[in-house]
């Protein structure tokens, strides 16, 4: 075989390996925009199902009804995956994957999470502590609006529960995000319904929200994600993280976080 023979096969074993991990990618989205894979290998860990690096990136991919992301691009180390797995459409990893990525929702992706059944759920099970009292937030509708700065605009309708009493509480603030630390810190509050411990109540869900933030990692889908960086921007919002994909899934989830 000659070198430029050669060249030729490992460019095709490498595309045929960039088409099955689109193929294996699409399988558990309900929609995308775009999809594009580049793989650094050569002939022989290609037909290992092998590769020293992988870059993923992609436009638009749709989740579920609930997860959606504007922009993304993932850089993974070392990848092998079961040759015979790909053969029926699924990407079946031979190891665990380490890789950074970046992640962009739209004001409008954030809305659509916010607003889903899995973050109600999330914010039910929040208990709220002020002045020895437990307090827990029944969620009804939130809006964000992001701006430059680093700085986000809430409004929120929610219940809050004492015991068996039940408060209604309308509210809007500003939230501050230190983006290389991520912290939220509160700039502006206010009750637009005039409950009484508003307050009080605010610096509860902020240290609720830091409490999120701060957590070591995010299980979705599968993948474990650590948030290291974050960065607020008009009408968008970017995570830089670092990853560790134990396996893709093999059909569309419908409770993609924990």
């Amino acid at each position: 075989m000659t070198l430029s023979s050669s060249s030729e096969s490992q460019r095709l074993d490498q595309q045929a390996f960039s088409l099955a991990a689109k193929m294996g990618i699409a399988s558990f989205l309900q929609d995308h925009e775009q999809i594009e894979v580049e793989v650094e290998s050569d002939l022989v860990k290609i037909a290992q199902g092998e590769a020293d690096a992988v870059r993923v990136a992609g436009k638009n991919w749709v989740f579920n009804s609930a997860l959606q992301i504007h922009q993304l691009e993932i850089q993974t180390s070392q990848i092998a995956i079961n040759p015979l797995s790909v053969l029926a459409g699924n990407i079946e990893l031979q190891k665990p994957i380490h890789a950074t990525a970046y992640l962009s929702f739209t004001q409008s992706d954030l809305n659509i999470f916010i607003n889903s059944d899995i973050a109600r759920d999330f914010i039910q099970n929040i208990s709220l502590k002020i002045e020895d009292k437990v307090f827990k937030v029944n969620p009804h509708s939130f809006r964000l609006s992001l701006s430059k700065n680093d700085r986000i605009s809430i409004q929120g309708d929610v219940t809050v529960s004492e015991g068996e009493s039940l408060h209604p509480f309308q509210f809007e603030g500003t939230l501050k995000i230190r983006s290389e630390i991520p912290r939220v810190h509160l700039e502006a509050f206010r009750s637009t319904n005039g409950y009484g411990i508003s307050v009080r109540l605010a610096v509860a869900l902020l240290e609720g929200l830091n409490q999120l933030i701060d957590r070591p990692y995010f299980n979705i889908l599968g993948t474990i994600l650590r948030v290291e960086k974050i960065a607020v921007q008009e009408r968008a919002i970017a995570l830089f993280t670092n990853l560790q994909i134990k396996q893709f899934p093999q059909s569309q989830a419908t409770d993609p976080i924990a």
